[in-house]
């Protein structure tokens, strides 16, 4: 028996896959394929060749986009029965939560760039705090409004951190592998979207949306904290180095 949760996340898939066809048609069609067969290494601007802590890095920010994407995917399908389940509002409601969701992505993606002169290398930091926040606000909210607020720090989380990590994940290959490697970056984002409802239900300890809100907010900010200690100890290193 389809139950409202399930119908909205039956029409949300099947969108998804649609817009993602009609980029597949409009990718073939338009967009050339780029050679890198005569470029020169040595005016390449970028590492020549793939070392193993290169790869080491490019691994690490695949993780983190895979993770991060599954609790966006999460949020996007689970607030609207969330927001009806709870008695916050009525159904369209829950759907305006998705919307203001969208609006937090297009302003996160429309101002990175400012972000980003601003905090540079802890964009991606600042990027899954928010997150984190947010989706520990979505789990404590007792009306729409902190539902939808919520939403909109997720949203703008996202547009901070997929430029991010896709800019700072290919500058670790040669780019005569850029494509390849965005490929292999896009295989996490569309991993996410198809094992959402699987890692969702794998980390539900507590069952309800309530204790899976919660536990992605825990783990959110895991990895915030991982990012900052990343962060910091590169920072003492390259310091170590340069007083040497």
């Amino acid at each position: 028996m389809w139950t409202p949760s399930s119908l909205i996340y039956a029409s949300k898939l099947s969108s998804f896959y649609l817009i993602a066809i009609v980029l597949l048609v409009l990718y073939a069609l338009f967009v050339p394929e780029v050679r890198y067969d005569h470029v020169d290494a040595q005016h390449d601007g970028g590492p020549t060749k793939l070392t193993t802590a290169a790869k080491s890095q490019f691994a690490y920010y695949w993780v983190v986009l895979f993770i991060v994407m599954v609790f966006y995917m999460t949020v996007n399908v689970k607030i609207p029965s969330y927001i009806l389940e709870n008695h916050f509002g009525s159904l369209s409601v829950g759907s305006s939560a998705v919307v203001i969701m969208s609006v937090g992505t297009i302003i996160g993606g429309m101002i990175y760039g400012n972000v980003y002169h601003l905090f540079k290398r802890y964009t991606l930091f600042l990027a899954v705090l928010i997150e984190a926040v947010s989706v520990f606000a979505i789990s404590a909210a007792n009306s729409a409004i902190g539902c939808v607020a919520g939403a909109f720090g997720v949203g703008f989380a996202f547009g901070l951190f997929i430029p991010f990590i896709f800019s700072k994940g290919l500058s670790f290959v040669p780019k005569r592998m850029g494509n390849d490697a965005t490929t292999v970056l896009m295989l996490a984002t569309n991993g996410a979207n198809f094992l959402c409802p699987y890692v969702s239900k794998l980390i539900n300890i507590g069952v309800t949306d309530h204790s899976l809100f919660m536990i992605s907010g825990v783990i959110a900010t895991v990895i915030a904290v991982i990012e900052l200690i990343k962060l910091m100890t590169h920072n003492h290193l390259r310091t170590a180095s340069e007083n040497a």
